[in-house]
């Protein structure tokens, strides 16, 4: 008998029979309303599409591995406090999370999210959210009630989420100019917690923060936090200096841009190349510069 659908929700009683893996052609498994404290017993087929475990206690999601195709997840009133092993699952589309007591979310990058809830929750810094992958596959979110202290965040977040129809449960509506908005005023300072990226971040060896509207960033780029960084694209910000990155020893490329031509010195080690692009703004016209170093 090929089972597509369990729904064992609003049963309030223990669940002592957790291996769903013997249902191969299982598509949506409903745990919900139970009460669950604890799933580490739990094991999933892997085609499992649809995964609901709201209004439970969990607080650990470690069952969560590498081979499983949840696309849709809901997490929503629970306890937990960490959903980076989330993270593992590449084909989720559906994130719901809201009502529980979560301080930061994972690092999107294998995924393509169409829908994030985690409104309700504890969070404080945008960080991860800046740096998810696919931006362009959002299309909802919902992060109200949280502990964000941003200045025009829900203008930001439309204008880094190029398709995104729902916000806080309201229709977007996108404001004429907004590029423009950015230009002038906005800077975006949420870097400082780029160290809890990728610990221990001394093995890191590719590290990009291009495309995202900066004008600092606020942490030192040298050999004490990066010794083996070999690849730095820091492109398409509006960053004027670059005074705290360096030395380098093991860096072979740096990529950025500057506005306005000015004296650059970063200390590197030997086979660099450097790609440095200057726009000088005269009047109408904007002059282009692409100088391409190969330093040995």
């Amino acid at each position: 008998m090929h089972i597509q659908m369990i729904n064992l929700s609003n049963l309030y009683m223990k669940l002592t029979y957790l291996n769903f893996e013997i249902f191969k052609y299982l598509k949506v498994l409903d745990l919900s309303n139970n009460g669950i404290e604890h799933l580490t017993n739990l094991t999933l087929p892997k085609q499992l599409k649809v995964l609901n475990l709201r209004n439970n206690k969990i607080f650990c999601i470690d069952f969560l591995h590498d081979k499983l195709e949840i696309e849709m997840l809901i997490l929503d009133n629970n306890e937990l406090k960490n959903i980076n092993k989330v993270n593992v699952l590449k084909k989720l589309k559906i994130l719901r999370c809201s009502h529980n007591k979560l301080s930061t979310i994972p690092l999107f990058q294998k995924c393509s999210l169409k829908e994030m809830d985690i409104h309700n929750n504890f969070i404080k810094d945008i960080t991860h959210i800046v740096l998810i992958k696919n931006k362009q596959s959002l299309i909802c979110i919902n992060i109200y009630n949280n502990k964000i202290n941003f200045l025009n965040l829900d203008l930001y977040l439309i204008h880094i989420f190029p398709n995104l129809l729902i916000l806080n449960n309201s229709c977007v509506e996108r404001r004429q100019n907004s590029e423009k908005y950015f230009k002038n005023i906005y800077t975006l300072d949420v870097f400082f917690d780029i160290y809890n990226m990728y610990p221990p971040y001394t093995s890191l060896q590719s590290l990009e923060i291009n495309n995202l509207k900066i004008k600092n960033i606020l942490f030192d780029i040298n050999n004490d936090n990066f010794y083996n960084l070999k690849f730095l694209n820091i492109s398409n910000n509006y960053i004027n200096n670059i005074h705290n990155i360096g030395p380098l020893d093991n860096l072979k490329v740096l990529q950025f841009f500057f506005f306005f031509p000015q004296m650059i010195e970063i200390k590197y080690g030997s086979h660099i190349c450097i790609y440095i692009y200057i726009y000088i703004y005269n009047k109408n016209i904007i002059f282009y510069y692409h100088l391409g170093l190969n330093i040995k």
